[in-house]
């Protein structure tokens, strides 16, 4: 994952998030790499689908 040329989106929650310390920074290297903060409650894809469904889509208009 670090290394390849496959594009990648993170989001990232602007709550309490799993993703910390090493593991976050292991995220965080990774090549071809959007990462999107996702303003969400503590269960982001049932307090925010609507602005994940609007971040993948505009990511993957931008592939295109």
């Amino acid at each position: 994952m670090a290394n390849n040329d496959i594009p990648k989106l993170w989001l990232v929650p602007d709550t309490a998030s799993i993703m910390t310390g090493e593991r976050k920074e292991a995220a965080e290297s990774f090549s071809q790499q959007t990462t999107v903060e996702i303003d969400s409650g503590h269960y982001t894809p049932e307090t925010s689908p609507d602005a994940i469904g609007r971040t993948i889509a505009e990511w993957l208009e931008a592939l295109t």
